[in-house]
């Protein structure tokens, strides 16, 4: 079974995509200095919305936003908009606030 997911994902470039992701949730969460048990919550809640599509055509930085916000949220440590918006480059409040409740509805 997880050999064929493999598989499956090497063929699509999913699995590039996550490694991707997983490499910029990293280094955004490093940046502020972010614990890492809170950096695999990020990375969890981002594979769990790629797996199930929930933001199909949303920017990826606004979806690893919103799973920073909501992973910080979760594990008591307090960030803010402004610092996310700031750290991913996501310009528009409104967009990480939808975001962040499509997130939410994972949890």
């Amino acid at each position: 079974m997880a050999a064929s997911r493999v598989a499956r994902d090497s063929h699509n470039g999913t699995g590039r995509d996550l490694h991707s992701a997983y490499s910029q949730i990293s280094t955004m969460c490093e940046t502020i200095s972010l614990p890492k048990s809170i950096i695999d919550t990020t990375k969890m809640l981002f594979k769990r919305c790629d797996e199930e599509k929930l933001l199909k055509g949303k920017k990826q930085e606004a979806i690893i936003g919103a799973c920073i916000f909501v992973a910080c949220k979760q594990g008591r440590v307090g960030r803010t908009f402004k610092e996310i918006m700031a750290l991913t480059g996501v310009d528009k409040k409104v967009s990480l606030f939808h975001t962040r409740t499509t997130v939410l509805k994972l949890t």
